[in-house]
């Protein structure tokens, strides 16, 4: 904690000592509070002890570190950004600043702060690590190669750097020589421990661990093998997560039972995960609470009552899958538990770019046809590209669950005169993608849209249209708004070097949404919530 400094050269000293008095005293209040592991009433005394002394650097930059602690990343960036004002060169509060902003998907801001911080400390390893970390989370594998090859020459270049180096090596193969990175290892440390540990690793599997070393976070503790239960009325997304899970922990799932088979089952476990904010988790915040609780809320949740039918005290975390859907859950109710993003995965090694891959006009469209993906829209965009240029085929790979729009596409389609091949529903969709060009989303919403990621995986160019939160999940100019923009994105795509546009997207998926990443950031949650940590994060 601190000792809070004069408040300013305007104020008398009788003033400065009063106030500074005041502060020391809610300081040593804000640390028995922490002393108590009550992180959030020791930020909010915090507050007060910073009006007090509103100058004092060390004091806003421990308000920042108890925010951050109790879980509100928000407010540690209101107050190492104030700190920054009266010390704009102060390299501490730069890199604080800007791992606060990358947990909340500030990207841009992020790296403006440790671009400035290396040009203040250009000797400083760390910063360039964070930065080339940053920079392929944001799709910049360029900029994350050159930053890695200037962090690895400096003499103060730590094991961490070379590690992280050597695992984006793994997943960007083509960009960099691996081996290269590994001998200049070498040459520092020789064949040790660390060097040894990442080849046993990356071994396992021909495709690297993805997971890069995330920027300067809390090593989350590890814990024994648990008891976890599922409870999924779908298992639309939830497969992967329990066939990770399985691999670590004693996994049972429940899907439909009676309310004492539930009862049983929340006996039985350490751990529940709730997939969907539905009647299972609304009916087990009821019970008497007899276990951890995480709910992983997806989307159409949000736009239905049962968010606030569940009794939140009860659950110890919510799991959102996306920025867009968090920002529609806090304006319509109120969730008090702490809540972390992370974003669903894309399997790398299921969704790949075919060999040779030759530029072609067949446009998909992938998933159930109902009122969500806005048919209507995409048969108008499928009519002004096929006016552009009639080479264009267009391919639904779906079923109707409306029949008002199957009768409107019955009775529109052969109006429009434009070739649409109905492909009903597809199982393998790596292999229907496979001769597909362009994949489309008319969404009215999406917190995802697994064919849009899952096709830039496999070379196959996205056709966004601007549904809320599409720009953040993906890249903007890749996004349109009307049909005719649909065509303007279509010409820039043509004009392009479409091979490399393929690389770029899967490079972006890579980076992002990897599903190894994605498993590890969900283990780590629940390991963390088992071993009795439960922070709100951003993780992405």
């Amino acid at each position: 904690m601190v000792n809070p400094k004069d408040a300013g050269p305007q104020e008398s000293t009788e003033q400065v000592v009063t106030a500074a008095d005041k502060a020391a005293a809610l300081v040593e209040e804000a640390s028995a509070r922490i002393a108590k592991k009550d992180l959030r009433g020791a930020a909010s005394i915090l507050d007060k002890a910073c009006l007090l002394q509103p100058r004092s650097i060390d004091l806003l930059s421990s308000t920042a570190m108890t925010w951050l602690q109790a879980g509100e990343p928000l407010r540690a960036e209101e107050y190492f950004s104030r700190a920054l004002r009266f010390v704009p060169n102060n390299t501490d509060i730069l890199h604080n600043l800007a791992l606060v902003r990358t947990a909340l998907g500030r990207f841009e801001a992020a790296a403006e702060c440790l671009h400035k911080l290396i040009m203040l400390a250009p000797l400083e390893p760390a910063a360039y690590n964070d930065l080339a970390i940053l920079e392929e989370e944001s799709g910049n594998l360029a900029g994350a190669l050159n930053t890695f090859q200037r962090g690895a020459k400096l003499k103060s270049a730590s094991k961490k750097l070379f590690t992280n180096f050597l695992d984006f090596c793994q997943r960007h193969a083509g960009l960099t020589d691996l081996q290269a990175v590994r001998s200049q290892y070498l040459d520092r440390w020789g064949a040790d421990a660390v060097l040894l540990e990442w080849e046993k690793r990356n071994t396992k599997s021909p495709v690297a661990e993805v997971e890069a070393g995330a920027p300067s976070v809390p090593v989350v503790p590890q814990v024994k093998r648990a008891k976890i239960a599922v409870f999924a009325s779908y298992r639309t997304f939830i497969d992967p997560v329990i066939a990770n899970l399985k691999t670590h922990h004693d996994l049972r799932v429940f899907e439909k039972g009676s309310e004492a088979e539930m009862k049983s089952l929340l006996e039985w476990c350490d751990l529940a995960w709730f997939e969907w904010c539905d009647q299972l988790v609304i009916a087990a915040s009821k019970m008497p609470k007899k276990c951890k609780m995480i709910c992983r809320l997806h989307s159409y949740e949000v736009f239905s009552d049962m968010p606030r039918q569940v009794d939140w005290s009860k659950i110890d975390h919510l799991v959102l899958v996306s920025d867009a859907v968090k920002e529609l859950l806090s304006y319509n109710f109120n969730v008090p538990c702490p809540i972390t993003v992370i974003h669903n995965g894309v399997d790398l090694e299921k969704f790949t770019i075919p060999p040779n891959k030759k530029p072609g006009k067949k446009i998909c469209s992938i998933g159930y046809i109902n009122y969500k993906k806005n048919p209507a829209m995409l048969l108008y965009c499928f009519k002004a590209i096929h006016d552009y240029d009639p080479g264009y085929t267009f391919h639904l790979a779906g079923e109707h669950q409306d029949a008002r729009i199957q009768v409107y596409f019955a009775h529109l389609l052969p109006r429009l005169n434009i070739p649409v091949s109905f492909d009903g529903w597809v199982e393998d969709v790596p292999a229907y993608m496979r001769d597909k060009d362009f994949v489309i989303s008319t969404s009215l919403f999406e917190s995802f849209h697994y064919s849009i990621a899952e096709g830039m995986a496999s070379g196959v160019l996205p056709l966004i249209h601007d549904w809320l939160g599409a720009d953040q999940l993906y890249p903007k100019q890749y996004v349109f708004t009307t049909p005719n923009d649909s065509v303007r994105l279509l010409k820039e795509i043509e004009s392009g070097n479409r091979p490399q546009m393929q690389q770029e997207c899967r490079n972006f998926i890579a980076g992002r949404y990897d599903n190894r990443r994605q498993l590890k950031k969900i283990e780590s949650l629940i390991t963390s919530i088992l071993s009795g940590e439960n922070r709100e994060a951003s993780n992405g």
